[in-house]
């Protein structure tokens, strides 16, 4: 009898067992997809794109946050952006950059003033570019132009986007 009652507690552990073993499975294969899903909306990480505006009415604060958008998404909004203000030949080289910032400032899609908006800030340097009103011989030279491209990180709207850089001479 005595063996008999070990036989079946033996049993009943190796059931208990594989059962433990098989919760720990799905457990875990539930939490490898809650956590690939989840990452669309990760907080991503804040850097300083070395952004530029001419004027004191518009800025960016850089900040953590999980935008909607993705930061591919954000940088394709900003490339249409680039690419219907710009030729070809202009943009063929640009160096991108971009972050998550707030930004303050002129939303030009609602014709408002936003203030702390979470925003991607996108950067294009090196765009080739001629500066209107800087008088004869004036312009921007490549390293010293950037396109700037400020895409609501939810919507994906179009807040801002500006030509920055200093006026110097160009080489004749």
């Amino acid at each position: 009898m005595e063996l008999r009652a070990r036989t079946v507690v033996r049993q009943a552990t190796g059931r208990s067992f594989l059962a433990l073993l098989v919760i720990g499975a799905v457990l875990t294969a539930i939490s490898v997809v809650v956590a690939s899903q989840g990452s669309a909306n990760s907080v991503e990480k804040a850097t300083d794109v070395g952004i530029l505006f001419a004027s004191k009415d518009r800025a960016v604060t850089y900040a953590d946050f999980a935008p909607e958008l993705s930061r591919e998404e954000a940088l394709g909004i900003a490339r249409k952006e680039l690419e219907s203000s710009f030729s070809s030949s202009a943009i063929a080289d640009v160096v991108t950059r971009a972050s998550v910032a707030l930004y303050t400032g002129r939303d030009e899609t609602a014709d408002d003033h936003v203030s702390d908006r979470e925003a991607w800030a996108v950067v294009f340097d090196d765009v080739e570019a001629a500066a209107s009103g800087g008088g004869p011989g004036k312009g921007l030279r490549p390293g010293d132009a950037q396109f700037n491209v400020i895409v609501d990180a939810h919507s994906g709207d179009v807040l801002f986007s500006v030509l920055s850089g200093r006026l110097l001479p160009v080489d004749e």
